[in-house]
């Protein structure tokens, strides 16, 4: 699956803030200096758009294109020229703002996120221009991520509020041999602010967990529509009863955990019993 986008050819002036800033170099020629967000998120079928704030360093001797593109994935994969038309009319220090609108192909997997890249490929010569980063390092020039929505239902059921805008439907944990497999129904109640981290800790006879299991989920909150449910399972290492999983969700900027209630009764993390 394909998805094309269309720049906007004439230029504009940079921002006052640039909201990411980036200070990517590609050989010399044009510095890509950030873009207007760090998450697009949008569902199969539909427009997003991704803006590039760019520098040109010097003039180029040949034309370049701009390109896009996702990683790991043939969603997003094309190129085209930058809103000034090609490099060869740019002056050193010329400085401007393109919006370009990707159209994501219905059919997409949903409820996914994938890197997404940009940068300059010379089509003369069938390569892409290496980029550095402010300290002149090569880096892949990662400008955010491109998170692919699901479909939302009206009104979900959940039993747990996790936070004021999540909740989760009672998680299935079984015993499945030499493992346990947890598997979670997260719910969308609202628009979420951020984007949040899942604790799983697997507790023995400790007062410490014998297995963590913090990670983000395979979708990332902040993307998420209210009314999307985002089902997805973990693997842990089974171990023997008696024993107990504690999970739930917290702030990575601060590490604080947000309550999980259930009707009145709240607490900062949702326990369960391991099965024999």
């Amino acid at each position: 699956m394909w998805g094309y986008w269309q720049p906007a050819y004439r230029p504009t002036p940079l921002p006052a803030m640039i909201e990411v800033p980036l200070g990517y170099q590609y050989e010399g020629v044009a510095e890509l200096l950030g873009v207007a967000q760090p998450t697009y998120a949008v569902q199969p079928g539909h427009p997003v758009q991704v803006t590039l704030y760019w520098r040109a360093l010097q003039a180029s001797e040949t034309d370049l294109l701009v390109y896009v593109h996702s990683m790991g994935t043939e969603t997003i994969r094309r190129d085209s020229y930058p809103a000034t038309g090609n490099l060869l009319r740019w002056e050193a220090g010329q400085t401007w703002q393109e919006t370009h609108y990707i159209y994501v192909p219905a059919g997409t997997p949903a409820q996914v996120a994938f890197p997404l890249v940009a940068g300059l490929y010379d089509a003369e010569a069938a390569r892409t221009l290496s980029a550095t980063n402010p300290q002149g390092e090569p880096v892949q020039p990662v400008i955010g991520r491109l998170a692919i929505q699901g479909t939302p239902h009206p009104d979900p059921p959940y039993r747990y509020r996790v936070g004021e805008a999540i909740g989760l439907q009672p998680p299935q944990l079984t015993r499945q041999g030499e493992t346990l497999q947890l598997c979670l129904r997260w719910v969308a109640r609202q628009a979420v602010d951020r984007d949040y981290q899942v604790f799983v800790h697997l507790y023995t006879s400790g007062a410490q967990p014998a297995v963590q299991g913090d990670h983000a989920p395979p979708y990332p909150t902040s993307a998420w529509l209210p009314g999307e449910v985002v089902p997805y399972c973990l693997t842990l290492p089974a171990v023997a009863a008696p024993a107990r999983v504690l999970l739930g969700v917290y702030s990575l900027e601060d590490g604080q955990r947000l309550p999980v209630c259930d009707g009145a009764n709240c607490h900062d993390h949702l326990a369960l019993a391991v099965p024999f």
